[in-house]
């Protein structure tokens, strides 16, 4: 493998840090006009009618819920907001996009540690 100096890696950290201002600005712009909105949808099995959400515990959450990460993010934001539907849509924008810069460099990091020929040794 190549060492190659951090200016002239895959996307250095000022591209980065543009792409997700972008990603970041573009998501808010696309889901702007749905924040007046009311629940809809399943918005009402996962959020109005979900008792777990009044719960205050994690560890009932955890072993209640098979879906704890998202249970658990939507009881802190009712416990903070209660049910205002502009906070949980724009909760769940946050978390998607902290989801999507997290998976993004994960792959980065994998990528970097193979070797620019090693795709195409593969083929042989």
């Amino acid at each position: 493998m190549k060492e190659t100096p951090e200016n002239d890696s895959f996307l250095g950290n000022g591209a980065l840090w543009s792409i997700f201002a972008v990603v970041a600005f573009v998501t808010y712009k696309a889901y702007a006009k749905t924040f007046d909105f009311g629940f809809i949808f399943d918005d009402h099995p996962t959020i109005v009618n979900n008792f777990f959400l009044k719960v205050q515990s994690s560890k009932d959450i955890f072993l209640a819920h098979s879906r704890w990460v998202s249970t658990m993010w939507n009881s802190f934001t009712y416990s903070q907001f209660g049910f205002v539907p502009s906070v949980f849509r724009k909760h769940n924008i946050f978390l998607h996009l902290i989801n999507s810069a997290l998976i993004f460099l994960v792959l980065k990091s994998l990528f970097q540690k193979v070797d620019d020929d090693s795709f195409i040794m593969g083929l042989d």
